[in-house]
């Protein structure tokens, strides 16, 4: 038997190759491959001394996760041609997501919300949750689900002999290392833990649970969705259904935590009796929201409470992290972007599920006031900016554009994910082009495409005060009470951004040495000539750094000097 699946020749050794294909030959999983360093992660919100409140992280040898591998690949083919998954396990599988289980439970329930108000059914969601599951698979039961599945005899072998005299090897407080042996569980942090399991829930996800009721999974995580016409009748069929996944369950030697199931009525009816649910004696009433795989429920399926639980957590990640980026020093631009990115990308999961609520202006608002804030902190830009103009300078495509695009790339609409975003800016700068409010950063910068595309140059406070208008220029300073007229106070003429750095004689010594003399520098060739090169770049934001510290400088002495 030759190693095939993963090992390039051209690549691996040719030892290697032999050492693992001599390990395949002789269905024995290697000893020193199967111990493991223990890491315990700290769960969101958990009790230091609650030891439900760690997840166990097993640190494998390499090789070991190599032979791992060259095995997944060919459980994967065998699974794939002969005994596939079920189509309801979204967990550990190629080509599908938590968006996929969640797609599938709003399906369930956008179809019983049809119809007329009379013959609308009611829908409830039940999610369960299943007790330290990884940690608790009994291998019996896998090794089992392999047999009957009827992988190859050395598959097998192999498998039984991965499972068998497992140990971690566990590092306390004081530096003293203790080996316990492990007797059931897989692996977390594994390369074939996932599928293991997958093979060993497959079994749940096809049990008889009556009409009307789908069961959906993604890992442990299990959603029962039960549509009916009256409540007795949603209710009998529910607990009837949660009562064959509590005998499974048992009967593998799992365990349900009624405790953290929760559920909700996804119901188009407006008025329903009393309803609840019964998981292993311990009553559960629908409340007004649910989180599930990380996107909050509402009753009305709108995901109002979605956005607006995102928005908060969003808004507290921008404020620690906004200590991280003050607006005198700190990282630069492509730093204090990268770091933005976070929130971003909490504000941005699960787009395709809930994008159409951000057509109501208050949930819209809720979540370009958050990226807004990030945006200020890139550039350094002054508070009183408006949101077009801060979303260009610091180079954060408008948030609900990023959703629509992220839900044309999930729906895999034709065009690359180059072309989206393509697409994206294009419909952004066609937006840019035609709104009222930053219309003097939109003369400096007419083109989003160069400006978004650029390879060199960072944004600093110096340049934004430029880009924006919103800097130590009297017109602006003047219109917020800071300053008594709108005079340059070096020339007397009205002191605009345009005036300060383009035309103001006091710094035309400094412009000269700077860019060149008889080099002259306007609105309409600033943005193209810093474009032009690195150096230029340079050049440019250190002629402007120069004035606008002059120009600080000064007023922060008037202003002494006033109080």
């Amino acid at each position: 038997m030759i190693v095939k699946d993963i090992i390039a020749t051209s690549i691996i050794p040719e030892k290697i190759k032999n050492v693992m294909t001599g390990v395949i030959k002789s269905g024995i999983f290697p000893a020193i491959w199967k111990t493991a360093k223990l890491v315990l992660l700290r769960k969101p919100n958990k009790k230091a001394d609650d030891p439900a409140g760690y997840r166990p992280l097993s640190l494998l040898d390499c090789y070991g996760k190599l032979l791992e591998a060259i095995l997944l690949g060919r459980i994967e083919e065998l699974l794939q041609n002969h005994c596939n998954l079920a189509d309801t396990q979204f967990g550990f599988r190629k080509g599908k997501s938590t968006l996929g289980a969640i797609e599938k439970v709003v399906a369930m329930a956008e179809a019983a919300k049809q119809g007329t108000q009379r013959n609308k059914k009611l829908c409830a969601l039940i999610t369960l949750d299943v007790k330290n599951a990884f940690n608790s698979a009994p291998w019996q039961a896998i090794l089992e689900e392999i047999k009957r599945r009827g992988f190859p005899q050395y598959m097998y072998n192999l498998i039984d002999s991965y499972l068998d005299q497992r140990h971690v090897v566990v590092r306390d407080a004081k530096g003293t290392t203790k080996t316990f042996e492990v007797s059931s569980g897989v692996p977390q942090g594994s390369i074939l833990g996932p599928t293991l399991w997958n093979i060993l829930y497959d079994e749940v996800l096809r049990l008889d649970l009556g009409s009307e009721v789908q069961l959906v999974g993604f890992a442990d995580d299990l959603a029962l969705i039960v549509t009916a016409q009256k409540e007795y009748v949603l209710m009998k069929k529910a607990n009837i259904a949660l009562g064959r996944i509590s005998d499974w369950m048992k009967h593998k030697r799992l365990r349900l935590a009624p405790e953290k199931t929760e559920a909700i009525m996804l119901s188009g009816k407006k008025r329903y009796g009393p309803i609840s649910f019964l998981v292993d004696g311990v009553e559960v009433r629908p409340g007004e929201k649910l989180k599930y795989l990380g996107i909050w429920f509402d009753r009305c399926l709108k995901f109002n409470k979605h956005i607006e639980e995102v928005s908060g957590k969003a808004e507290r990640l921008t404020a620690a992290l906004g200590r991280l980026m003050p607006r005198r020093g700190g990282p630069r631009a492509s730093k204090r972007k990268l770091l933005a990115s976070v929130a971003h990308s909490v504000m941005l999961y699960g787009a395709p599920i809930w994008v159409n609520t951000l057509k109501m202006d208050k949930y819209k608002k809720m979540l370009t006031r958050i990226q807004r804030l990030l945006a200020i902190r890139i550039c350094g830009a002054y508070r009183t900016i408006s949101l077009e103009a801060v979303q260009v300078i610091a180079g954060l495509i408008p948030i609900e554009r990023l959703a629509l695009e992220r839900t044309r790339r999930y729906r895999k609409d034709k065009n690359t994910p180059e072309e989206e975003r393509k697409r994206t800016l294009i419909e952004w700068e066609a937006e840019w082009r035609s709104r009222g409010k930053g219309a003097w950063t939109r003369e400096l910068i007419p083109n989003l495409k160069e400006w978004m595309e650029r390879k060199h140059g960072e944004v600093d406070r110096w340049l934004t005060q430029v880009l924006s208008g919103h800097g130590v220029f009297n017109t602006y300073l003047h219109t917020i009470g800071k300053a008594i007229s709108d005079e340059c106070p070096y020339c007397g003429e009205n002191d605009t951004p345009q005036h300060a750095i383009f035309e103001c004689r006091m710094f035309e010594r400094e412009r000269n040495m700077t860019l060149g003399k008889g080099s002259k520098l306007t609105p309409k060739n600033f943005i193209p000539r810093m474009l032009a090169n690195k150096d230029e770049w340079e050049k440019v934001a250190k002629l402007v750094k120069l004035i606008m510290k002059t120009r600080e400088d000064d007023e922060w002495d008037r202003q002494n000097i006033e109080a």
